[in-house]
């Protein structure tokens, strides 16, 4: 684990030194990739690649050949067909509840301890689609 010790320490540990150096970008507000057709620059060349695509048309979107859904990055893509699918190999320890992806198991678990109340009922908001996590609710106090 690295850790982050930097002019203003968040204290986050770190399991490879290309995330450190990406998340000191956000202190530092270092924005190294820039496009060349407008102004705008990114902490990221994948966020670079998605403006250019989005905002000047230029690259490949990638096209879910079920509902034809377009994504930036094959990951996304490989993601987004796993719910096709209805592979959910990810599962809640508190409701036994299965997800598609880590990110939205996460998420639960995320809003759980933020609330410090079990709510298996919420709405997260997901790339502006509301995706129903659970579908009951319980209050319990996590310690």
């Amino acid at each position: 684990m690295r850790v982050h010790t930097g002019d203003k320490p968040s204290g986050q540990l770190f399991k490879t030194n290309s995330h450190l150096k990406l998340h000191v970008r956000i202190h530092t507000g270092a924005k190294p990739h820039s496009c060349r057709h407008c102004s705008q620059r990114f902490t990221q060349l994948i966020h670079l690649n998605r403006h250019l695509l989005k905002s000047h048309n230029e690259g490949t979107w990638l096209t879910c050949n079920i509902c034809e859904m377009k994504f930036n990055e094959s990951g996304n893509l490989k993601q987004h067909l796993l719910r096709h699918e209805g592979v959910k190999p990810y599962v809640c320890s508190q409701c036994a509840k299965c997800f598609c992806t880590v990110r939205d198991l996460n998420l639960i678990n995320w809003y759980t301890r933020t609330t410090n109340s079990f709510a298996v009922v919420c709405v997260v908001k997901i790339s502006n689609t509301n995706i129903m996590l659970c579908n009951t609710l319980r209050n319990v106090v996590l310690s």
